[in-house]
């Protein structure tokens, strides 16, 4: 009788073990889900009160804010040497906006794969911007220098892009080509 008691008071030893854990899985994984909410609360709040952003949000949105940028764009491939204080506060926020990007998109890749908070609380629209035929100065600093981040492979072809044999022109002298 000893025996039986011993061998049930194991089981429920074992069973409450497993219970206990079962309940600390489940206490750090929603400490984890809070901690990233707060991350990206603070994120989407720092995306829309920073004045920084604000202008940049301005450029891509706002067809004659854009004209300012894209002419700094140009300067930056085309005469770098001829960069003005102007020309490189504009390429610097812009770098500031595209790494935030890339800081949010992180943030988003750790929450469960069954929300994309990315998308819904609308940091993609400023990359669907980019895929605009009239932004195309943007797209290809944008290739050029993050092309290869989580931000540049989310990147679209700039609409009508390939029919463009003006604008594949462009692209060929704003970028870099290797000496032959």
């Amino acid at each position: 009788m000893l025996e039986i008691v011993a061998n049930f008071g194991a089981v429920l030893t074992g069973l409450g073990a497993g219970w206990i854990v079962w309940l600390g899985h489940q206490l750090a994984r929603r400490q984890r889900a809070d901690a990233w909410l707060e991350n990206l609360n603070h994120l989407h709040g720092q995306f829309w009160e920073d004045p920084d952003f604000a202008e940049v949000r301005e450029w891509l949105a706002s067809d004659a804010a854009y004209v300012a940028l894209r002419e700094s764009i140009e300067v930056r491939f085309l005469r770098p040497a001829h960069l003005s204080r102007d020309d490189y506060r504009r390429i610097d926020l812009l770098d500031k906006f595209f790494n935030f990007l890339i800081r949010v998109r992180l943030v988003d890749s750790q929450l469960d794969a069954d929300r994309d908070l990315w998308g819904e609380m609308s940091f993609s629209f400023w990359l669907e911007v980019i895929g605009k035929h009239d932004r195309w100065h943007l797209w290809v600093y944008c290739k050029h220098f993050f092309g290869e981040t989580r931000i540049g492979r989310l990147l679209s072809t700039p609409e009508e892009r390939a029919a463009s044999e003006a604008l594949l022109n462009i692209r060929n002298r704003l970028l870099p080509q290797p000496a032959p």
